[in-house]
């Protein structure tokens, strides 16, 4: 899982993807893309949090949102600015410690939108779950 902030700045800043890369993605130091399953993203936007998940072994992108029925289409714009930050970081990462496939550049985007769906509390507060991965 990346620090809210990777999200943070690439959306609300100007910062760099070396510069995302050398002081946001710590969690990732040191690890190829093809030893990673999943890279969860949360966002936090005016209050709100927020979670893409980038499934790269099943090539899908998960929105998990408590607060939107359709989270994809709520955040595209946003998710659009993640996916490139997210692909320069494996890509650099993957060069960096030499690994024996470099992650493409330009390949998430084809990749299908899909949410995980939560009960309607009709409310406007977020609901907190703990996810358990195997």
């Amino acid at each position: 899982m990346l620090d809210s902030s990777f999200a943070y700045q690439k959306l609300k800043t100007r910062e760099t993807y070396a510069g995302l890369l050398k002081k946001w993605s710590t969690p990732l130091q040191k690890i190829v893309s093809a030893d990673i399953s999943v890279v969860y993203v949360p966002v936090v936007d005016n209050g709100h949090w927020w979670c893409v998940a980038f499934a790269l072994k099943d090539q899908k992108i998960w929105f998990i949102d408590s607060m939107y029925t359709n989270p994809s289409s709520e955040h595209s714009g946003d998710v659009k600015k993640l996916i490139a930050a997210v692909e320069y970081v494996l890509h650099w990462r993957d060069t960096q410690y030499n690994a024996a496939l470099v992650w493409k550049l330009k390949q998430m985007h084809t990749w299908p939108l899909d949410s995980i769906s939560f009960p309607d509390y009709n409310d406007k507060y977020c609901l907190c779950y703990l996810f358990i991965v195997e």
